[in-house]
């Protein structure tokens, strides 16, 4: 304050000014359906505060967790199941707050592999043929192979083998999904 004689005085009076209201977590996870090894994205981008978000904690449902000041991560599931992902949002007061998403993470595709010991000259209703699909991969195992001649299946085997003779002329289309 100043008085008409140019005097003046100063008195001061401190504020606690705090923060009491949470984040507003907000996230996207792409794809929301992968496959064992495949990498999702996880975007916190759209949280909001009243102030500003200090830390993202992710946690990807398997035992694993991100704390970080970025609100863009991506994770690698190694196991098949369905997994919570939770954002906790956090600011500078420690006001939290948090959300969670769904993936759902599947075996990957088994690829099949098939060879023959021949495949031209075949003798209708004489030559035998042997079939093997042994270079089949599949990271869980293969449970059997399921043979078929001209699409229509003729045999499922535990073993990567099949023998057979044909009793129709023309090409022949043998296939082994896994």
């Amino acid at each position: 304050v100043v008085n008409v004689h140019g005097v003046e005085d100063t008195a001061a009076i401190d504020i606690d000014v705090v923060d009491t209201t949470p984040p507003s977590p907000a996230m996207t996870v792409a794809p929301t359906d992968v496959t064992v090894g495949q990498s999702v994205t996880v975007d916190a981008s759209n949280s909001t505060d009243n102030h500003e978000i200090e830390t993202y904690t992710f946690a990807f449902g398997d035992g694993q967790t991100e704390t970080t000041d970025e609100p863009i991560v991506t994770h690698e599931y190694n196991d098949t199941g369905e997994y919570q992902i939770s954002l906790t949002a956090t600011d500078p007061s420690g006001n939290a707050e948090t959300t969670t998403e769904t993936v759902a993470v599947q075996p990957t595709q088994p690829t099949a592999a098939v060879t023959a010991n021949r495949t031209t000259d075949i003798e209708i209703n004489r030559d035998a043929v042997a079939f093997d699909a042994s270079e089949s991969t599949d990271e869980e195992g293969i449970e059997y192979y399921r043979w078929a001649i001209n699409g229509e299946e003729v045999a499922n085997t535990t073993t990567p083998t099949f023998t057979t003779t044909f009793d129709e002329l023309d090409e022949q289309t043998v296939s082994v999904p896994v």
